[in-house]
């Protein structure tokens, strides 16, 4: 993977007020002729090696995964995973007490583990490979905790507390291979880490011991991509690549995700002119960033919610004037909506939401999310595109493929 050339500068992180300034739409018109010229004129070339799911707008079916209606589920952990067959993972509170792990492809829903039996609690967000093995990371009344695997939860750990002073965020691939945040032992010296591993010695990731690091993106190749905040990795745990660091034009990168073919989509910041702070949605591929939205343009802010899929297809959360929340498959607001709030939701109005997971979007274009509507219900649905807004050749081959092939190395 080529290492993007830039000049280094200082940086600094967004602050919480920053985070939600944003230019009044008189300045942002301004800022467009200013920045969005420079930035997205100069990664056109480039653009076409990426694409959204959908060249014109078609409509997505929906299906509810679960919901509060039936009596079993108070309320949801809103971030949710889907593997390649459309089945969505989930974190529920139960109407009766206590919480459970679940997965459901809006017909059958199997619970996977609960409080009630092996665990007291679980923290996080459960992880699915694209092929559907399941780990989570829970606690039991011994006061052990560690990560599980869905087929083996009365087993032991695959990595606990025996080993780690604290464990985080993880994530799995194909493989059985996790990658996950722990921190080894006890010291202010000792700082939170990047691990790989699948049940044996665990492999530190070079460049990640960083407690800044946010969540983690693993492919099925055996890399992971993560962020310490001024800067991008992406590492197979053996070597680790810089893709990218803070300069006079971004200064912050959060939430990478990369795909089998290594793209990495990641959510950054600028501040062309007036202290005012800009994001855009990115993508790194091959030393190249290419802006795929921004808040230059018609976006009043990008969310930290965003997702690329083994097509090179993307799909991100952003805040429209007026207070709506969307998900969008594209950087046109109006003609690239999959769903937004006040919208229609099988007949009932969105109020909150929807609020999308970076680990929301699969190869097949679906997109899982969280809903709460107008009537007090609150839910986990999927969208699933229609056939006809999935662009297929005679031949049927996918007409704008990813560029480039995946690595064949693994961790």
């Amino acid at each position: 993977m080529e290492h993007l050339q830039v000049e280094t500068s200082t940086t600094r992180k967004l602050s919480p007020t920053e985070s939600s300034q944003v230019p009044n739409p008189r300045k942002r018109r301004a800022m467009k002729l200013i920045g969005v010229c420079g930035l997205l004129c100069a990664a056109v070339p480039g653009f076409w090696h990426f694409s959204f799911p959908q060249e014109h707008p078609a409509p997505y079916q929906f299906t509810k995964i679960a919901d509060t209606r039936g009596g079993v589920f108070r309320e949801f952990h809103l971030s949710t995973s889907i593997d390649e067959q459309g089945m969505v993972l989930f974190r529920a509170n139960l109407v009766g007490g206590g919480q459970g792990i679940f997965k459901s492809d809006g017909s059958v829903t199997t619970q996977i583990a609960n409080t009630s039996e092996h665990f007291d609690a679980f923290r996080g967000t459960p992880a699915v490979s694209s092929n559907g093995q399941v780990v989570f990371l829970g606690s039991r009344p011994s006061g052990d905790f560690g990560y599980s695997r869905g087929t083996d939860v009365p087993g032991d750990f695959l990595y606990s507390n025996k080993d780690f002073e604290d464990l985080g965020d993880l994530v799995i691939n194909n493989g059985g291979t996790l990658a996950f945040k722990g921190k080894k032992s006890k010291g202010r010296r000792e700082r939170r880490q990047i691990f790989l591993g699948n049940g044996g010695r665990p492999i530190p990731v070079p460049e990640s011991q960083n407690n800044q690091i946010g969540m983690l993106s693993l492919n099925n190749v055996g890399h992971v991509a993560f962020s310490t905040g001024s800067k991008v990795y992406v590492s197979d745990g053996k070597t680790t690549t810089l893709l990218t660091d803070g300069d006079k034009q971004y200064f912050l990168f959060y939430r990478p995700v990369i795909n089998d073919h290594g793209m990495v989509v990641v959510q950054t910041a600028s501040e062309p002119q007036d202290d005012w702070v800009a994001k855009h949605l990115v993508a790194i591929e091959d030393g190249k960033v290419t802006v795929l939205a921004s808040t230059q343009g018609p976006f009043l802010d990008l969310l930290s919610s965003h997702a690329v899929n083994n097509q090179g297809q993307v799909v991100f959360s952003a805040l429209l004037d007026g207070e709506i929340t969307g998900i969008f498959a594209g950087p046109n607001p109006t003609t690239d909506v999959v769903i937004k709030t006040r919208d229609l939701l099988l007949g009932t109005k969105i109020i909150d939401g929807p609020v999308f997971s970076n680990r929301g979007f699969n190869d097949a274009g679906q997109i899982v999310f969280y809903a709460r509507l107008d009537d007090g219900t609150e839910g986990i649905y999927r969208a699933d595109p229609h056939p006809s807004s999935i662009p297929i050749s005679s031949n049927g081959i996918l007409t704008n493929p990813p560029a480039s092939k995946p690595a064949t190395s693994k961790p």
